[in-house]
């Protein structure tokens, strides 16, 4: 790492410049999801949600910064992430998902990868698509469309296999929340978000795929 040259001061020796360099990304990213959170609807009603939601945007970045280091990747994960915050907070609280999440979370996916990737990660966000998009006219929309959109848009953001590990895992977790809630409260409610579990798993999936 590029540490400090010349004149300074004895408590800046051991601190490298890259850390320096970090600290106001993570302050920015927490900034952003306090932001985030903020626009969703009925913010203030779950002023503790919007905590849990900053406090994981904080922890995030900080593995992130672990995985990437300051880089294009650390700044497309912590936007990622941020896209992934606004669309599970706004599925949590009311199972609504703007269209134009989907498209900045594909936007992101052009970010820093090559041709072939790319073409690669496409194949696997149309599949993705198609598949979940049967899936949906089959079981006379039980799987929202704005599940199916942002799973082919994290999918062409992890590619393959990241993306379908990612995607298993999310899959996973919310079948386990859905029972676990279904055991534990007697809500009329039957709906569950699957996006935010679906975050998770992908979020999941990119950091791994940066180790």
């Amino acid at each position: 790492m590029i540490r400090f040259q010349g004149i300074r001061p004895i408590f800046f020796s051991s601190i490298d410049t890259e850390l320096l360099t970090f600290l106001p990304i993570v302050l920015a990213s927490i900034l952003l999801a306090w932001a985030t959170v903020r626009r969703t609807l009925e913010y203030a009603k779950g002023r503790k949600l919007n905590v849990i939601a900053v406090s994981v945007m904080a922890v995030l970045s900080f593995g992130m910064y672990l995985i990437f280091g300051v880089s294009v990747n650390l700044l497309k994960g912590i936007l990622l992430t941020d896209a992934f915050l606004f669309a599970s907070v706004s599925d949590f609280r009311i199972r609504r998902v703007p269209d134009w999440v989907s498209i900045v979370v594909a936007a992101l996916g052009l970010i820093s990868v090559s041709g072939g990737k790319l073409l690669w990660n496409a194949v696997a966000g149309a599949v993705a698509f198609g598949f979940f998009f049967l899936a949906a006219v089959i079981s006379k929309n039980k799987i929202g469309g704005a599940d199916v959109k942002f799973i082919a848009a994290a999918m062409f953001v992890c590619g393959f296999p990241e993306g379908l590990a990612g995607l298993i895992f999310g899959l996973l977790l919310s079948v386990v929340g859905t029972l676990i809630r279904n055991k534990k409260t007697k809500s009329k409610d039957k709906t569950m978000p699957m996006i935010p579990y679906l975050s998770v798993g992908f979020l999941t999936a990119f950091m791994i795929g940066g180790i």
